[in-house]
């Protein structure tokens, strides 16, 4: 019988890898899959509503995102525009556990991504949603919610 995956660590704040920069996927298989599994597992253990895979070590441009009932799941996204009003709210990172922040970010953002098969997309997101991809998207770019301006 099958046995479900174990969630992974996720790394914290002090280990250099978070401030890498991710690199695109290129191959979407199996090996991508498992990342993907991985990753759910870890996001719902830790009751997270992101997490992208650099924060379990994976140095790949892939995102999950948990909203009103729905995971996302977004290969390479790309900010295609940012609305220029932005709103302030209380952020929590699962690699810097205990520590909040007041971030000010887009209220509204377009992206390009693909999903786990590659097929291309492109869509507008608004309000918490938003939120939650602007910030999992810093993660494949190295920024942390403690390099943000303190609000």
């Amino acid at each position: 019988m099958l046995q479900p995956p174990n969630p992974k660590l996720i790394i914290k704040d002090d280990n250099p890898l978070l401030r890498e920069i991710s690199e695109p996927v290129t191959e979407f298989d199996d090996g991508l899959s498992g990342l993907i599994q991985d990753m759910l597992v870890t996001m719902i253990s830790n009751k997270g509503i992101g997490l992208s895979a650099i924060q379990i070590g994976v140095k790949q441009r892939v995102i999950l995102a948990y909203h009103e009932k729905t995971i996302y799941c977004m290969i390479n996204p790309e900010f295609i525009r940012k609305l220029n009003r932005e709103t302030v709210e209380r952020e929590g990172c699962l690699s810097i556990p205990g520590v909040g922040r007041q971030v000010s970010r887009p209220a509204k953002c377009e992206l390009k991504w693909q999903d786990p098969d590659g097929n291309h997309h492109q869509g507008n997101f608004s309000g918490m949603l938003a939120r939650i991809l602007q910030h999992e998207i810093d993660h494949l770019d190295g920024i942390l919610i403690t390099d943000k301006p303190y609000l």
